[in-house]
């Protein structure tokens, strides 16, 4: 039986089964509704949790993107947010306030939330920003308020395509 992903919430234990799930279960390609290659980290915490959306484009039954939601184990807190989406010829350039930042022979652009180092209404301090660069024909925005950005550049390296 065919399964068709239209929009569908998926939640998942993160361990060394995370990616088989994301490929088998959540990601039907044999179906042609994603038309780019979907990535997802291979370092994240065994107890975090995830929630896959993959978002129809419009009245267009193809998969537009693809949301990854890292939660804690609690279900809480979120921990990153990942957007996928079709490379689509964009090109990244640096915008004021980023750097450009390396990795695993790709270049992305880093963004600091403009509120880092404040408190946040936990008591904790606002880190992370936005990371955003495209690898094998997929756009990727990577984004996290709890994680460095040391943290963030690990985890993007550590992305791997999902094959079919």
């Amino acid at each position: 039986m065919k399964k068709i992903v239209q929009c569908l919430f998926i939640t998942t234990i993160c361990s060394s089964f995370f990616i088989l799930n994301v490929k088998g279960d959540i990601i039907n390609r044999q179906n042609n509704r994603i038309h780019f290659n979907i990535l997802a980290p291979k370092k994240v915490e065994k107890d975090w949790r995830v929630h896959v959306q993959a978002v129809p484009n419009g009245r267009d039954p193809s998969t537009h993107k693809v949301i990854f939601r890292f939660m804690d184990k609690n279900f809480r807190y979120l921990i990153l947010g990942m957007e996928e989406s079709k490379q689509e010829n964009r090109r990244l350039s640096v915008p004021r306030g980023g750097e450009e930042v390396h990795f695993n022979g790709q270049t992305g652009i880093f963004m600091k939330w403009d509120n880092s180092g404040e408190m946040n209404r936990d008591g904790k301090s606002v880190s992370g920003g936005l990371l955003e660069w495209n690898q094998d024909g997929t756009h990727i925005k990577m984004a996290s308020a709890k994680l460095t950005k040391a943290q963030l550049i690990r985890l993007a390296a550590s992305c791997q395509t999902l094959s079919d």
